[in-house]
């Protein structure tokens, strides 16, 4: 109920917010530091 209240978009297959998605987590350190890079 709280992410509906925040209005927050829902994956449509699992039926829970975005920000509860396991995707988010996929990005690992390295790629992370990598893109942090680049964009500095």
């Amino acid at each position: 109920m709280a992410a509906h209240r925040k209005r927050e978009p829902f994956d449509i297959e699992l039926g829970l917010p975005i920000s509860w998605s396991p995707k988010a987590s996929e990005v690992n350190w390295f790629q992370f530091t990598v893109e942090c890079v680049d964009w500095k």
